[in-house]
C-alpha cells in the first residue's frame, strides 16, 4: 500500500488517504476555524516531494495539488478528480422506511 504524507498546521502526518483525511478533519474541528482561515493542504508520496493532490476543507482528497491555477473557493480552472471521499455512503430510503415502520 502506498503511503502518503501531509503537513497539517506544522504537524507531519503519514499514512493512507483515509488516515490523512481523518487527521485533517480532527485538527480542523479542534481549531474551530472556517475555510477562510483553515486552508487546504497538499498531499505527497511518502519519501518524496512529489505532490499527488490536496485535502480540501471538507476532508476530501483531490488529485490536483494546490497551485496558482487552482482556487479552493471557486474551483477556478478546477479539473480535480476525487481520490478519497470521506462522506458516509447514502442509506437506501427503503431500509430507513422499513426500520421506521417495524
Amino acid at each position: 500500500m502506498t503511503k502518503f504524507y501531509a503537513n497539517i498546521r506544522g504537524e507531519m502526518h503519514q499514512g493512507d488517504l483515509k488516515w490523512l483525511s481523518e487527521c485533517y478533519c480532527e485538527i480542523r474541528d479542534e481549531s474551530g476555524e472556517g475555510c477562510s482561515t483553515f486552508r487546504p493542504v497538499n498531499v505527497y508520496i511518502a519519501g518524496t516531494t512529489e505532490t499527488i493532490g490536496h485535502i480540501s476543507y471538507n476532508g476530501r482528497v483531490w488529485d490536483q495539488p494546490l497551485s496558482n491555477k487552482f482556487d479552493a473557493f471557486t474551483g477556478f480552472l478546477d479539473t480535480s478528480k476525487l481520490l478519497y471521499d470521506n462522506r458516509l455512503p447514502p442509506v437506501p430510503l427503503a431500509s430507513v422506511l422499513t426500520e421506521i415502520l417495524s
